[in-house]
């Protein structure tokens, strides 16, 4: 039987030569489609996600590694949080694709793939109305799996084992392990397979045991403080032109604009340079030579959700 270590290899033997005489299940090939329509369906008719049922909280909103945005995803209600652009979701969908796309040539490749997509749910007891779901994208021989596509500079660095996990990948995965564990799964192992969005390149991750512990305590930790709010264990910001900018940790959170009105913070600017949308803690010490475009952004693209 092939194992998890080999996949990459296999999937690439798999492509680089005829096989003619290869059948195709057709049920799954109708679970597949079916499936990716489902990734698109659920971006055009509902991207905020706001059907779901309010104590109904997600995995993904407890794996950044700010514990000021945890807070904000579990008890931000009411607070102005700022929408996923359109661009940007056509990369998610983009990234479920190609998920989708390297399980289907996983199991035609010969390894097991199990638990497609699935779901867990977790009460946190009976004192507490909220239930933690969450769906894992498969276990692969045995192994659970997180499917991720990646810019080339993130895949690199995963291969050469120097990633830093700024997006909590590893917490995801240490989540998900305890509630399969819940689940009567046993799983030993865990992995990030993650893709090369540049060119193409397959690589499986074992992650370190070590990076998977304390993670379901993360979660179970922020049910138990809902009225305080978090303290910051750093903005991330650099310097551009002279200025302070948001790094990408606070540059990508919705909750950005009330976070830099709070702790003695003035809140932001919003410049748009040629390249990019940039922006910076007030007070701006130089101003950029750039159109501002604060108001009109905030405007366009902050709502309560």
């Amino acid at each position: 039987m092939p194992k998890i270590e080999t996949l990459a290899n296999d999937i690439y033997d798999l492509l680089d030569r005829p096989n003619s005489g290869m059948q195709f299940d057709l049920d799954r090939e109708v679970d597949l489609s079916k499936r990716l329509i489902s990734h698109i369906r659920d971006e055009v008719r509902d991207p905020d996600r706001t059907s779901r049922p309010a104590n109904e909280l997600y995995v993904t909103q407890f794996t950044s590694p700010c514990h000021r945005r945890v807070w904000y995803n579990v008890y931000g209600k009411g607070i102005a949080r700022e929408r996923i652009a359109g661009k940007n979701r056509f990369k998610f969908v983009y990234g479920d694709l190609i998920e989708e796309m390297v399980l289907y040539f996983a199991e035609l490749a010969g390894h097991t793939v199990t638990h497609k997509q699935h779901r867990f749910e977790v009460p946190l007891g009976t004192d507490n109305p909220f239930i933690i779901c969450g769906r894992i994208d498969a276990i692969i021989d045995g192994v659970l799996i997180d499917v991720k596509s990646m810019e080339g500079f993130s895949f690199d660095r995963l291969v050469a084992g120097n990633y830093e996990d700024k997006w909590g990948y590893y917490t995801q995965l240490g989540i998900y392990k305890h509630m399969a564990e819940q689940d009567g799964i046993n799983v030993k192992q865990c992995a990030i397979l993650a893709v090369n969005k540049s060119n193409g390149r397959i690589h499986v991750h074992m992650v370190d045991p070590e990076y998977l512990v304390g993670c379901w305590a993360k979660v179970v930790g922020t049910m138990k403080d809902p009225t305080s709010m978090y303290e910051l264990p750093d903005r991330h910001v650099t310097t551009k032109s002279g200025n302070s900018v948001l790094g990408a940790g606070c540059s990508y959170c919705p909750f950005k604009f009330d976070c830099y009105e709070r702790d003695g913070m003035y809140g932001l600017e919003v410049f748009a340079y040629s390249d990019s949308i940039t922006f910076m803690p007030k007070p701006v010490k130089r101003i950029p030579k750039v159109p501002q475009i604060t108001e009109a952004y905030k405007k366009e693209n902050l709502r309560e959700i």
